[in-house]
């Protein structure tokens, strides 16, 4: 594992006693280096990782990215195709009303609430993240979670609202991916579902609530 940062230090792992003990580590030098370092980990060879990573994964990235390319030529909010693509939903449109966040062991969390607008008047929508985001509250009741993605548009821009750069005023669009399937096993909660963020709630599926 090969961590370098901008004030030009370099750090070698070469072993860690657990996946857990290694990004604890990264993350104690991100802490120690502006909050921000360059990772490259799990460096293997093609033989090992296609047996260890979600199929088509690569393939989908440069999708994804095509059409969003596509719809920003044509001067169109990406994010509609986007999540159309990916058996997403659009899940909310407004302006932002508040965000609050802070530097924390290596993580950014926070807060942004969104105010609705158009079909969504009258609604709002909170967003919790640690790093990505993580829950959301539609109208104070629990929205779409991870392992869910839950994604936001700078509208503006037309380019994606990278946490916690979200500023009072701003315009965004909300929309929803479904996870893999194995995220949404037993197994994959246990890693990355509410509950492994502190958040005693059940998953519930985007694709039964929107």
């Amino acid at each position: 594992m090969a961590v370098a940062n901008v004030i030009g230090d370099t750090f070698i792992i070469n072993k860690a006693m657990s996946e857990e003990r290694a990004e604890s580590l990264t993350r104690a030098a991100a802490v120690a280096s502006y909050n921000h370092v360059g990772v490259v980990d799990h460096v293997a060879k093609w033989g090992t990782l296609k047996d260890n990573v979600l199929k088509n994964t690569l393939s989908m990235c440069l999708s994804v990215g095509e059409i969003a390319r596509k719809a920003k030529e044509a001067g169109k909010n990406y994010a509609e195709d986007v999540a159309e693509f990916l058996e997403g939903k659009v899940m909310f449109k407004g302006k932002i009303s508040n965000v609050d966040w802070e530097d924390r062991d290596g993580f950014t969390f926070g807060n942004m609430e969104i105010q609705g607008h158009g079909s969504y008047k009258g609604d709002n929508l909170k967003v919790w993240f640690q790093n990505e985001n993580i829950i959301s509250w539609k109208n104070g009741e629990i929205f779409i979670t991870v392992p869910d993605s839950i994604n936001i548009v700078d509208d503006k821009n037309n380019m994606p609202l990278l946490n916690p750069f979200g500023e009072k005023g701003m315009e965004v669009t909300v929309f929803a991916i479904r996870a893999f399937e194995e995220w949404r096993s037993e197994r994959g909660l246990e890693v990355f579902g509410p509950k492994f963020f502190g958040y005693d709630i059940p998953y519930r599926k985007m694709e039964d609530i929107i």
